[in-house]
């Protein structure tokens, strides 16, 4: 038996078997969810699928860099790891590459995180743009539909991108 698969259970080793699609792990904390992730890496490249054929994806900083740590730490000399990383990061490094491709668009996109829209939000109640003489609560309500209406209107361009 590999040595990867030495102390995992027969869940785990049923995930790390598997080599032709893509498996998603869910369990909860503390039960070898990177074991069993990480050991798949090493069952895939053990039957020929090249590391850079393999993505991998978490929610986490931390999750990634402990999955991307154990498999440097393991991996043979020479071979390069798979990608690994956050939906956040691959997203990034994806429009980054293929930005350019989409129809009726600038040459470059900006991701705007929710600082930056209550920032811009900010400018424009401080500039007068709307005249609103609120109280702190009801200001924050305002702010907050504002917030919102972006949300809807960056789904509806995502949306008519794909249409």
């Amino acid at each position: 038996m590999n040595e990867y698969l030495k102390n995992l259970n027969i869940e785990q080793r049923r995930a790390v078997r598997r080599v032709d699609g893509s498996t998603l792990v869910l369990a909860g904390a503390g039960t070898g969810k990177t074991t069993t992730i990480v050991s798949r890496v090493f069952h895939l490249i053990d039957n020929g699928v090249k590391p850079e054929n393999i993505l991998l994806l978490t929610f986490t900083n931390k999750a990634s860099n402990e999955m991307l740590n154990r498999i440097k730490d393991n991996l043979s000399i020479g071979i390069a790891p798979p990608f690994v990383g956050t939906f956040h990061k691959f997203g990034y490094l994806f429009l980054s590459k293929y930005f350019k491709l989409l129809k009726n668009r600038g040459d470059s996109f900006r991701i705007i995180e929710y600082k930056d829209i209550k920032k811009i939000i900010q400018g424009i109640l401080d500039e007068d743009r709307f005249n609103i003489e609120l109280g702190v609560e009801d200001s924050i309500k305002e702010i907050s539909n504002l917030v919102m209406i972006i949300e809807i209107l960056k789904l509806q361009i995502v949306f008519n991108i794909r249409n």
